[in-house]
């Protein structure tokens, strides 16, 4: 299923309320498509992801889209300081997993690895190392503290100059991040575990 049509099944299933949340279209992370095998290392999705989560969070900071009735404003723009660092610290640790995988594939460090890119490049590049992993999962417990965190302010009215729907936006926002980041520390764990089968096969 694309972003877009994604998309438009949510609007259908919630009506026009759910214009206001129309900003995912463009600039929603990477939806993974309902015809991926289940239990097989899909490595492209990972890099890809890790990139819409490194290159979208301060987009998504920053960028002001239209909206809700012609408003434009940014989706997490009207996060507090204290919440949006701790953003940022989960971007770091997804920034360091994605540069760690592209490392690896320019210059693998051990011994072993190398020569298994030698010997099979195809079967070299379908895996991921535990140390993605660990920065994902570190990465992905972070964007749930936040999560939280929006979860339990979403329906206070104490906070001054955000209303409701901004709220809404931001929360769905941090959500689609929280499950991109799910996704990919699944699947990153897959290709781990073909990773050391690989290593013992060398």
């Amino acid at each position: 299923m694309g972003r877009l049509q994604h998309m438009v099944n949510l609007q259908e299933s919630l009506g026009e309320s759910a214009t206001w949340v129309s900003f995912l279209e463009s600039r929603t992370p990477l939806q993974l498509g309902d015809e991926l095998p289940a239990g097989v290392c899909q490595r492209f999705f990972i890099t890809d992801g890790l990139h819409d989560l490194v290159f979208g969070i301060p987009e998504w900071r920053h960028y002001k889209s239209e909206w809700m009735a012609g408003r434009k404003s940014a989706p997490l723009g009207t996060m507090s300081h204290a919440d949006y660092s701790v953003l940022l610290q989960a971007r770091r640790h997804f920034m360091k997993a994605r540069e760690q995988m592209l490392l690896r594939d320019y210059h693998p460090n051990l011994a072993v690895e190398r020569t298994k890119l030698a010997k099979d490049p195809a079967e070299f590049f379908k895996t991921a190392t535990p140390p993605v992993v660990k920065e994902i999962e570190s990465g992905l417990s972070l964007v749930k503290k936040v999560v939280e965190q929006q979860k339990g302010a979403e329906f206070e009215d104490t906070i001054q100059g955000v209303d409701y729907a901004t709220r809404r936006r931001q929360l769905l926002t941090l959500e689609q991040i929280q499950a991109l980041a799910t996704t990919l520390k699944d699947m990153a764990k897959q290709c781990a575990a073909g990773s050391k089968e690989l290593l013992r096969a060398a």
